[in-house]
Formats: structure tokens, sequence, C-alpha cells
């Protein structure tokens, strides 16, 4: 009976010792799953940081077009302008 308890006791020590093996491997992989998460997190915040900074390149070759496309319209109406100056000074005169 003794010789039965001691074995008993034997195998629970080792199933102990396994099991602390067991917890800290999970405890190295849990950290390392930790690191990647917080890596694909970083890079999904630059991907984000990317598609806005590529929406916002996109929104100013937009204004910029815009505003080519206003400066265009006012040299044409000052021109306008210029002209029918001259024909009422060539009619006042």
């Amino acid at each position: 009976m003794l010789a039965n308890s001691q074995k008993e006791i034997e195998e629970q020590d080792q199933a102990l010792a396994q099991s602390n093996k067991k917890v800290l491997f999970l405890s190295k992989q849990n950290e390392s799953l930790k690191k990647d998460l917080k890596n694909k997190l970083k890079l999904a915040e630059t991907a984000e940081d990317h598609n806005e900074a590529i929406q916002m390149q996109q929104q100013n070759k937009k204004l910029k077009d815009e505003n080519d496309e206003l400066i265009a319209q006012l040299d044409q109406t000052q021109q306008m302008l210029y002209l029918a100056q001259r024909r009422i000074n060539m009619l006042t005169n």
C-alpha cells in the first residue's frame, strides 16, 4: 500500500512537472501571439493611414483641377472685361 502511494505520488509529480512545462510553453506562445497581434494591428493602422493618404491625395488633385478650371474661367472673364472696357472707351472718345 505504501509502495502504491509512493508510485501514485511520483506519477502526480511527473504530471505536475508536465503541466508546468505546458503552462510555460503556453505562456510563451501567448506572448508570441500578443506580439504578432500588435504587429498586425500596427500594419492595419498603417494600411488605413495609407488609404486615407491616397484619398486625401485624390481629393487634393480634384480640388487643384477645379481651381485650375476656375482660374482659366477668371482669365477668360478678365479678358472679356478688358475688351468690353476698350470698346466703351473707343465709343466714348
